[in-house]
């Protein structure tokens, strides 16, 4: 088994109820510069402190970092589950683990479609470039 690193472009899908940025127009990793982030009860994903949160616990334990997603056969990605983590993987520059998604619901890839119409960044689909690793059977 061997583990194969590669960066890669993603589609992830943010919405107003499950992003900060997409709700006010301003990323909380940007708004939030404290290194200190209080305990505070769980909060909505498009609340202020979540992401800040998130990518706090990210940095901590690197080894739950991991997100679901999409393989296509051009080598684009598309994420199924745990947006906000691609998202911020993606600014900060953290490296995630990929595991491939039981069911990706397309058999199109959006960011191909998305070059061949030049819709970038539509409604709640996002891009972002991602440093991947997975583990290889061969």
């Amino acid at each position: 088994m061997s583990r194969i690193k590669r960066e890669v472009e993603a589609a992830i899908n943010l919405s107003p109820l499950t992003c900060y940025r997409m709700r006010t127009g301003k990323c909380s990793l940007d708004v939030v510069l404290s290194h200190y982030l209080p305990k505070a009860p769980k909060i909505d994903a498009n609340d202020l402190l979540f992401c800040p949160r998130l990518y706090q616990s990210m940095r901590r334990r690197r080894r739950l970092n991991s997100i679901a997603a999409a393989l296509f056969k051009c080598g684009h990605l598309e994420v199924i589950a745990r947006h906000q983590k691609a998202c911020i993987a993606g600014r900060k520059g953290i490296a995630l683990a990929v595991r491939p998604a039981e069911d990706s619901g397309s058999s199109k890839c959006p960011v191909c479609e998305s070059q061949l119409t030049f819709d970038n960044n539509s409604g709640t689909t996002s891009f972002v470039r991602l440093n991947i690793f997975y583990e290889s059977l061969e």
